[in-house]
């Protein structure tokens, strides 16, 4: 198979890997079940070493210092590598609510502005607003889905497309209600920033 027709190949496995994070974030914080738990046992769960490039400092600040070993993964082929890291939340340390963190990392790209560019057409499915980031990567922007208490960050860097998925859901008396889209997004940014640095 020839470099020009993989690359599109190439871009749509990084569009639905992407998806699929997307849509098991969705599912995640529908769940009327999970949004009064306060997080599981620490677990020592190992992930992709590229997840180290995420400091303990931004885990504790997004509310996320649990590792998830079962939704975390890293696929590698000729056409580049894909890797998932995901956190949630650790009983007793990360407060009450719902907060889950997922950055996926599609690098060795030889088309990646244009994974890029479809990434964050997909994250702006139904009601969303986006901005740009200015200072990171060739290339960044912020989406925020307004009807479901999540944040992406979208970074296109070199031959890399970095996502970060951070969603949440809280509780009070009137039942499940939407964190501070500004807590998230102040919970996501330092997340996409050292992932990026480290690639």
């Amino acid at each position: 198979m020839t470099g020009e027709r993989r690359g599109p190949l190439v871009v749509a496995l990084v569009i639905t890997g992407l998806l699929a994070i997307d849509a098991g974030v969705i599912a995640y914080v529908r769940d009327p079940g999970v949004v009064e738990s306060h997080g599981t046992p620490k677990r020592d769960d190992a992930l992709p070493s590229l997840c180290r490039n995420i400091s303990e400092a931004a885990l504790a600040r997004a509310r996320t210092t649990n590792p998830n070993g079962q939704a975390s993964s890293e696929q590698e082929s000729g056409t580049g590598k894909y890797t998932v890291c995901s956190w949630n939340q650790t009983e007793g340390v990360d407060g009450t609510g719902l907060r889950k963190t997922r950055v996926a990392v599609s690098s060795d790209l030889r088309h990646a502005r244009i994974a890029y560019e479809q990434a964050v057409q997909q994250a702006r499915r139904g009601t969303t607003t986006q901005r740009t980031i200015d200072d990171l990567g060739d290339q960044a922007s912020l989406v925020r889905r307004e009807e479901n208490g999540t944040v992406s960050i979208i970074v296109w860097k070199g031959d890399s497309v970095t996502e970060v998925v951070h969603s949440g859901r809280d509780a009070d008396r009137s039942g499940s209600v939407e964190p501070d889209p500004e807590e998230l997004e102040a919970a996501a940014l330092p997340l996409a920033r050292e992932m990026v640095a480290g690639l």
